[in-house]
């Protein structure tokens, strides 16, 4: 089963922060349109700019199948949150479909 944990960051919007804790399996991902962006731990993927770095942030978001195809288990995190503690856990409580917290 491939694994990851995506964030969008567009318009330098917000600041890329490494998880505290790295989850065993799971590709960290960063999809921006800021070339100049680096991580030791996330991929950064590279998207063309857009005239509205907001709606081009949600289209990536919300359309994740089509941005990370050959995953099949896939968490979004939001650019200005940090990962405090193992993914993985999310297996104990998660039982398929779609699942959102607030």
């Amino acid at each position: 089963m491939r694994k990851c944990v995506y964030t969008v960051i567009t318009g330098n919007y917000d600041t890329l922060l490494p998880p505290k804790v790295l989850s065993p399996g799971f590709d960290h991902i960063c999809f921006t349109d800021n070339p100049d962006l680096r991580s030791d731990v996330w991929q950064i993927r590279v998207v063309e700019p857009s005239e509205n770095s907001v709606k081009l942030q949600r289209e990536i978001k919300i359309l994740s199948h089509k941005y990370l195809p050959d995953y099949d288990w896939i968490i979004y995190c939001d650019g200005n949150q940090r990962i405090i503690s193992d993914l993985n856990n999310f297996r104990d409580f998660y039982h398929g479909g779609f699942m959102t917290r607030r």
